[in-house]
């Protein structure tokens, strides 16, 4: 029964014209936003419908213009509805568009960090006080030396892309096989440790140095921007996951649970 409807599916989707499809697009768009019914949506719709998508795109959301956690909730879904839309056509540079928001983000990065290693001297005495608790804080809870013996038990490769193995072929079993780059700082750390712990996988005796820590790339995240994601070399990705899983241990151990993502409004915090 499933094949004879999965067959009649790849019929009727075959028989159907772009324009129809569109058509059809449009009517379920049409009819999920008069299912919300609320001023929001009508703005979503119009803004649509008469092809203002730059605008479509850019509808900011604030909960506290809203007086109940329904009202706030329905706008919400109405405001984001779209926003992975692939039917939408705006002018923004995607690409253009993440980078400049990666530019700022690392800047940001780059002075707080110029500030934490500039001392505490030029701290006002309250600002100190805030950052050496949070050092004692992250001590407590991750100590002073990574268990390396968990590190590299917990090692591997998550299911996402390296650099040299994307799509279908980033599975585990051929990560093993094909990847063999590392940087040399993760080299000149971690390779005696790995031959010693890994004494059959002969890549880590003779890996291959590479000198750029990663490659930046774009991908696909909404209609008004692509993502920014960083591919470490294979090697080094392989020693991340470790890291990150036991950092992720100590958390949990700590009562820190770091699966539980930030709230994003005020209603959420209620």
């Amino acid at each position: 029964m499933d094949q004879v409807v999965e067959k009649y599916t790849d019929a009727l989707r075959k028989r159907l014209t772009r324009k129809q499809k569109s058509s059809m697009n449009r009517t379920f768009i049409r009819k999920y936003l008069q299912g919300i019914n609320t001023p929001r949506a009508l703005c979503v719709w119009l803004l649509f419908d008469s092809g203002e998508h730059d605008q479509l795109v850019s509808l900011g959301f604030d909960p506290d213009h809203y007086t109940s956690v329904s009202e706030c909730d329905l706008a919400l879904r109405a405001t984001k509805f779209l926003s992975k839309y692939v039917g939408l056509k705006t002018t923004f540079d995607l690409t253009e568009v993440a980078l400049a928001g990666f530019y700022s983000a690392e800047e940001a990065c780059k002075r707080t960090n110029l500030s934490l290693k500039a001392g505490l001297s030029t701290e006002t005495p309250a600002r100190a006080k805030v950052i050496h608790l949070v050092k004692r804080k992250i001590l407590s809870v991750l100590g002073e030396k990574p268990c390396i013996d968990m590190v590299l038990e917990k090692a591997g490769w998550g299911p996402g892309v390296t650099q040299e193995l994307k799509g279908f072929y980033r599975a585990a079993a051929n990560k093993f096989g094909c990847e063999n780059q590392i940087t040399k700082s993760a080299y000149d750390v971690y390779s005696e440790l790995c031959t010693l712990a890994f004494p059959n996988w002969k890549v880590w005796s003779n890996p291959v140095i590479v000198a750029s820590e990663n490659h930046v790339i774009a991908v696909p995240k909404n209609a008004k921007t692509h993502r920014i994601i960083a591919i470490e070399p294979g090697l080094n990705l392989y020693l991340q996951k470790g890291f990150g899983a036991l950092i992720r241990l100590l958390m949990k151990r700590s009562l820190v649970n770091c699966l539980l993502r930030p709230t994003e409004t005020p209603w959420d915090r209620q």
